[in-house]
């Protein structure tokens, strides 16, 4: 299985890892991408490891401020967003 990061899910990621930058240390950052690392191999594995949230969408909380939205499309693992869990949900475009 391939995992393909759409343009707005690579731009919400980086968002959260500036975000960290200015206000956190590189150890959360580190932490952050260590999680996300090991989330998507595990998806690899498993795709459907995580549960539905929306008709195909799935959501995998990669720590209490941060998730990740994804969806199993053919051979490919879809990532949707990498979301602050502060924002508003109803900003959550998917």
């Amino acid at each position: 299985m391939k995992i393909y990061w759409t343009p707005a899910a690579k731009h919400s990621y980086q968002e959260v890892l500036n975000y960290l930058l200015q206000n956190w240390t590189q150890k959360e950052i580190d932490k952050l991408i260590m999680r996300t690392e090991k989330v998507l191999s595990l998806l690899i594995k498993n795709p459907t490891l995580y549960p539905l949230i929306h008709s195909s969408i799935r959501k995998c909380v990669l720590s209490k401020h941060n998730s990740l939205f994804y969806k199993i499309e053919a051979d490919q693992l879809i990532i949707i967003a990498c979301w602050d869990n502060r924002n508003d949900p109803e900003k959550l475009k998917i």
